[in-house]
């Protein structure tokens, strides 16, 4: 039995999808562990699309969809990449709804919210987990 070149190609091609997709699988189940759920809008917004294959390399896409999802991993006003105070741009104040009080509320300034580093940490970690990831056999 001989295996032609362009079989051996798909089959590699197809391991990569199966490995660079369980890697997808595992960095969203890891930034979900993560992730805050006050509303649940951020947590469902973390996926991973279809892994691919080009040349010697091996791709997949995992994103949080949420506009805030950055300022939610690395933090706003004092806690985040500015340190600065949250002032109003185009009011006198900051007007929002606070659920831990039950109303809407009014400031002249925030101070913001701390960091959860919910992706940030996960890449971090990666190179140490990535070799532990699960891959599916090859059929």
């Amino acid at each position: 039995m001989s295996v032609g070149i362009a079989d051996l190609t798909k089959a590699l091609d197809d391991f990569a999808v199966g490995a660079i997709t369980a890697m997808g699988e595992e960095f969203v189940a890891r930034a979900k562990m993560r992730a805050p759920r006050a509303s649940g809008e951020l947590w469902n917004s973390i996926s991973h699309g279809s892994g691919s294959v080009s040349g010697a390399s091996a791709t997949i896409t995992v994103e949080a969809e949420v506009e805030y999802a950055s300022w939610q991993d690395e933090g706003t006003g004092i806690y985040g990449p500015t340190g600065n105070r949250i002032y109003p741009t185009s009011a006198k104040a900051l007007v929002f709804y606070w659920p831990p009080v039950g109303k809407t509320v009014a400031f002249a300034s925030v101070a913001g919210v701390q960091p959860t580093n919910f992706w940030s940490d996960v890449v971090n970690e990666f190179d140490s987990w990535v070799g532990d990831t699960q891959v599916p056999d090859a059929e």
